[in-house]
């Protein structure tokens, strides 16, 4: 017990602070989980809930999150995109279809940020902040664009870049990069959707 708080070591102690407090931490050798949330299983094995769970590591106070989560970007005029969480890749992106250079140095895209039941995109005009050169494993070097805008997640924003990039056949429109995690979220990637409701699914009669 630390401060009021349980803090487990060991595997088996892990496993059955899942059963008793619904969350786990992955990552830092040492956590200490400050809250519990009760979730449910998904379709694919996970859990998820709603709820913010404080995690303590070597980095001090973290959010527990999901491997998925709802964000919005309130200056692009964009509510609860779909995101992954992908700590593998160093700047967030989201799904972009077309973009168009401005006389004043301004871009104009239009943003996929929804393609089931049907597809739903979203005009933004932004300035660019930077492009990069990024080199996929499968494929050729190419140049990105990156904005920057406020991202909100739950109750929590903040200012991030974003690549400007096409996401076709993806499962997630876009995904949060690990600069827009760093010393603020832990990720259990055994859970989803933690600290923003997925959205209901309508009943057909």
């Amino acid at each position: 017990m630390v401060g009021g708080a349980l803090c487990y070591d060991a595997p088996w102690q892990r496993r059955k602070a899942w059963g008793e407090l619904g969350r786990v931490s992955r990552g830092v050798d040492r956590w200490v989980v400050l809250g519990g949330v009760g979730g449910q299983v998904d379709g694919d094995g996970g859990k998820r809930g709603v709820g913010p769970v404080d995690v303590m590591s070597s980095m001090g106070k973290l959010k527990l999150i999901g491997r998925r989560e709802r964000i919005s970007l309130p200056e692009w005029g964009l509510k609860r995109v779909r995101a992954k969480i992908d700590t593998g890749a160093r700047t967030s992106a989201i799904d972009v279809a077309q973009i168009e250079h401005l006389d004043d140095g301004r871009i104009r895209f239009e943003v996929v940020y929804r393609v089931k039941p049907k597809r739903v995109t979203r005009w933004v005009e932004a300035m660019p902040v930077r492009t990069s050169m990024v080199k996929p494993s499968h494929g050729k070097a190419h140049e990105r664009i990156v904005c920057r805008t406020k991202m909100c997640m739950g109750a929590y924003e903040q200012d991030v870049e974003i690549s400007l990039i096409c996401r076709k056949g993806m499962l997630c429109r876009m995904l949060i990069g690990r600069t827009a995690l760093a010393g603020r979220f832990a990720v259990d990637a055994s859970s989803k959707y933690l600290l923003s409701r997925p959205e209901k699914k309508r009943l057909t009669q």
